[in-house]
């Protein structure tokens, strides 16, 4: 099958910069006028499959731009699914038609630290083990679902060092309680649209 046309342009995107660390390669790919995507070696395809990864981070489960070039081919998808880097980030702002999608989006980022983007109503696909390993996140929510934040906080903050809190209406806003004991390791906090009541010392901020 024809690679997605993002390959391409990613491709053309790596080597117009003259001072790529990557730009050894281009010596290799010219060899052979009949040189193809199907020659390129995995270390360069990795990088591709990274730039197309920070493309589209804030995209829901198998629907962000680099996931296509995992159905692509085998030797693709075995590239992919042995870099779990490029399964850390995973978006969670809605629930998705297949939960399994994210218990195998889950599974291919082995032990690598997580970066979650969560709204209440998917707080509990994050089972436990994964949760260990979650480093930043942000949660959105609106002023209904304001209850289910300080709980989900303390059940699973322990790991994370970054922290984003944005509550979605403008028009009202409610006091959020945020305990230090529950985000021990925090180091970044941003909250947008909440007047916060921060509970103990917060040593790392």
């Amino acid at each position: 099958a024809p690679p997605p046309m993002a390959i391409i342009d990613a491709l053309e995107d790596l080597f117009s910069d003259s001072n790529n660390s990557l730009v050894e390669h281009r010596t290799d790919l010219t060899l052979k006028r009949t040189t193809g995507i199907d020659d390129l070696p995995s270390e360069l395809l990795l990088e591709i499959f990274k730039i197309l990864k920070d493309e589209g981070s804030n995209a829901q489960p198998f629907q962000a731009p680099w996931v296509p070039v995992t159905w692509v081919c085998r030797r693709w998808r075995v590239i992919a699914q042995n870099h779990p880097s490029l399964w850390s980030t995973l978006s969670l702002q809605q629930r998705p038609r297949e939960e399994a999608s994210v218990t195998a989006f889950l599974k291919n980022s082995a032990n690598v630290a997580l970066t979650l983007y969560m709204q209440p109503n998917t707080f509990s696909l994050l089972t436990a083990q994964p949760a260990r390993r979650v480093r930043d996140i942000a949660i959105s929510y609106t002023p209904q679902q304001r209850h289910y934040v300080p709980g989900f906080i303390k059940r699973a903050g322990l790991s994370w060092t970054s922290l984003e809190l944005h509550q979605q209406s403008v028009f009202t806003s409610h006091r959020m309680y945020l305990d230090a004991a529950h985000v021990p390791n925090l180091r970044r906090l941003q909250i947008r649209g909440i007047p916060l009541r921060p509970v103990g010392v917060f040593q790392g901020l």
